[in-house]
């Protein structure tokens, strides 16, 4: 592998673009659920899977394809659970971010907030770490979101977490070598967050100091 000159610069509004998405073997079948319950008539998905898989920006892939032809009232899209409120009749697609747990309270909302959209031809997309079913105590809610498809995201592999960090560095415009970028892999934890926030660092403090990324400069940062 040549060492990489990378032209491209990443901004901020661009971090969760449909577009920069990688379907993975880590998340392609998820990625092909989620376009499949936004394109056909299902009534929404469970976006499923550990911290840092890329379940976030799943969701918001989600919201753009359905932005195309959805009207901005018509779409409500929650970072927690916990910002769930009373059903709006005006929205038939709701998706919620990030959910740890369900209190009682939400998930009688939730239940109401299924029924609406199902009698409106919407849709439901959720994202949690574990399955609603584990969630969730109301059986009428949780026979309601056992209908839904599950689009489960795994742990990225190697080869996974190395295209993600070359696409990131390429984004930023810098020059990772093969050495470096093997040291890397050996020595980060498989979470494309972590991985992000590192290259991050890397980008900030080698055009701070005007070094060139290598082995020495890199375990400055590890920790």
């Amino acid at each position: 592998m040549q060492q990489l000159l990378l032209d491209v610069k990443l901004t901020k509004q661009d971090k969760f673009a449909a577009e920069d998405f990688l379907p993975l073997s880590s998340s392609f079948q998820a990625h092909q659920v989620v376009l499949s319950s936004v394109a056909n008539s299902l009534s929404g998905c469970l976006i499923i899977g550990p911290t840092g898989v890329g379940k976030t920006h799943l969701l918001n892939v989600a919201k753009q394809y359905l932005s195309v032809n959805v009207s901005d009232y018509e779409l409500l899209m929650l970072d927690d659970i916990t910002q769930l409120d009373y059903v709006d009749e005006k929205i038939k697609y709701l998706l919620i971010d990030n959910i740890k747990q369900v209190t009682k309270e939400h998930q009688e909302l939730l239940f109401h907030w299924f029924n609406h959209l199902k009698s409106a031809n919407g849709k439901l997309i959720l994202v949690a770490e574990k399955s609603l079913d584990e969630l969730v105590e109301l059986k009428d809610l949780k026979s309601r979101l056992l209908t839904l498809q599950q689009a489960i995201i795994n742990y990225p592999s190697e080869k996974d977490l190395e295209i993600f960090i070359l696409k990131q560095a390429f984004d930023r415009q810098i020059e990772i070598a093969d050495d470096v970028l093997n040291y890397m892999l050996l020595r980060i934890e498989r979470n494309f967050n972590k991985a992000e926030k590192l290259i991050d660092k890397i980008d900030e403090e080698s055009l701070r100091e005007k070094r060139k990324i290598t082995i020495p400069f890199i375990k400055e940062y590890l920790n």
